[in-house]
């Protein structure tokens, strides 16, 4: 390991019924807070590679690249929830076989 960054963010939050939650004493039974906290790490890894030609350069990149792609395609698998993707396009056409 290289180095880092470590990062914190509190968010508070305030939700009301418009007018009602503005009345005094009376006006928190019309509202809630609440707050959230994220603690964020970012390592940099280093991983020496010896290389004595083009064609170990040329596998290294190719092993880098499938890694990065393998990578974003498991950050995106885990942002889009299963079964939502295409929940807002039509349903194929249905075509009926007559005899």
């Amino acid at each position: 390991v290289l180095g880092g960054l470590i990062g914190s963010n509190i968010r508070t939050s305030e939700n009301k019924i418009p007018f009602l939650g503005d009345i005094p004493l009376l006006g928190r039974l019309f509202r809630s807070e609440g707050s959230t906290a994220q603690k964020t790490n970012l390592l940099v890894f280093i991983t020496p590679h010896i290389i004595r030609d083009g064609k170990d350069l040329s596998n290294i990149t190719r092993r880098n690249q499938q890694t990065g792609q393998r990578m974003q395609t498991e950050a995106l698998r885990r942002s889009i929830p299963p079964g939502t993707l295409f929940n807002d396009l039509p349903a194929p056409p249905t075509t009926e076989e007559s005899p």
